[in-house]
């Protein structure tokens, strides 16, 4: 039986992509998936001083884009609250130079499922989305060994860009 003909074991609606176990993606979703609407927009500078941090802002509904977010700590936390909705949450790997930050209480409030940045996670961290999946926006930025903000680094940007030429082609 392909994916295309399973159905959800939790709603019984058609799936597309298990992205963990328990986690689909539906057919029956308008942007439930990577198709050819899914690429990242071009770099937008959005923090008015000319200085900031590239994040890289992925929302629930397929939409990234790669953005500058404010560089003082009150600023960019202050950044990542308005981007994730409330207060921020940090995911990180043991050992690498990035963090993603989302809603802390996303699955609290019922937050859909963010289907890519949790693909994204799982080829960053192999295995996270058999444990847990992601909600609401994400916000992939770059950590310096000192636990500082700095630009996404661009690895987690070609991976993303592979996943999608991958699911494209």
């Amino acid at each position: 039986m392909s994916d295309e003909q399973k159905k959800c074991g939790h709603c019984g609606r058609p799936i597309k992509i298990q992205v963990g176990p328990g986690h689909y993606i539906h057919t029956d979703s308008d942007s439930s998936d990577i198709d050819e609407r899914t690429s990242i927009k071009p770099y937008r500078h959005n923090a008015g001083t000319g200085t900031g941090v590239k994040a890289l802002v992925i929302t629930p509904d397929f939409e990234v884009e790669v953005a500058m977010l404010g560089r003082e700590e009150s600023s960019l936390l202050g950044a990542l609250q308005k981007t994730v909705g409330g207060y921020i949450e940090a995911v990180s790997p043991a050992e690498g130079d990035w963090v993603l930050y989302c809603n802390e209480e996303g699955k609290l409030q019922g937050l859909p499922v963010n289907n890519l940045a949790t693909r994204l996670i799982n080829e960053l961290m192999p295995g996270f989305a058999q444990h847990d999946v992601l909600v609401g926006t994400v916000v992939f930025v770059g950590s310096t060994a000192s636990g500082g903000s700095t630009d996404v680094p661009a690895e987690v940007i070609t991976v993303l860009e592979s996943m999608i030429e991958e699911k494209l082609s």
